[in-house]
């Protein structure tokens, strides 16, 4: 399994549309992002780093 995602690979462990990762890296929001050539690309770690974070606290 690789370490690096694409946007399009993200898009299932988000529950996010491709654009909306697009959008939020514009604004700076959203998990970190690499960018290589014209594509985002972004660490599991990153992407599960960041879902944390967004995760209600346990009830």
């Amino acid at each position: 399994m690789s370490t690096d995602e694409d946007a399009p690979s993200s898009v299932p462990l988000l529950g996010k549309p491709k654009n909306t990762l697009h959008a939020w890296h514009s604004r700076g929001k959203g998990p970190r992002a690499i960018r290589v050539g014209n594509t985002l690309r972004y660490r599991r770690s990153e992407v599960e780093s960041w879902l944390d974070d967004h995760t209600d606290a346990e009830r």
